[in-house]
């Protein structure tokens, strides 16, 4: 499977970077789209399952991924182990209604690269993610620069 850096993520219009929400609560995950779509592309999902098919099926730069999905109070640090696994590169941003220190250790122990508490306003949530988006493509324009500057080596781009 391509990274989203080689693809540039699904439906990508105008440098839009791609994200998949995977929240159980329906009008919770409705309202972090809303706000993320304004800046993003933006998909959801709302099970373990429909995120590792979406996740198959597209390339994304942001996971924002809940930790308790539905019946599985720790399903989201199982999806979290296999994206890590699979797709090294993605940036995920662990999403819960625990903030005690533990659970933000093992967010970040078992590979995420943020951790934000679902008490925090949606706002503060679309700035860490904007944050992110930034680092994002600041990485993408430092590669991009390095491969202009390889002697005798074209850059292939989609256009």
């Amino acid at each position: 499977m391509l990274s989203p850096e080689d693809t540039g993520g699904i439906g990508m219009s105008e440098d839009r970077l791609s994200i998949l929400i995977v929240e159980d609560d329906i009008a919770l995950s409705q309202v972090y789209r809303e706000y993320l779509s304004r800046d993003f592309q933006v998909d959801k999902a709302h099970s373990i399952r429909e995120a590792q098919k979406y996740i198959k099926e597209h390339p994304y730069h942001i996971i924002l991924l809940d930790i308790g999905l539905g019946n599985e109070k720790n399903g989201g640090f199982f999806l979290l182990s296999h994206i890590k696994e699979h797709l090294p590169e993605v940036y995920v941003v662990m999403l819960s209604g625990r903030d005690d220190t533990q659970t933000i250790r093992s967010a970040l122990t078992f590979g995420a690269h943020d951790f934000v508490s679902k008490s925090h306003e949606d706002h503060a949530i679309l700035e860490r993610i904007k944050a992110i988006a930034r680092e994002i493509k600041s990485r993408q324009s430092r590669r991009h620069e390095v491969l202009r500057a390889m002697p005798g080596k074209e850059i292939i781009t989609e256009d």
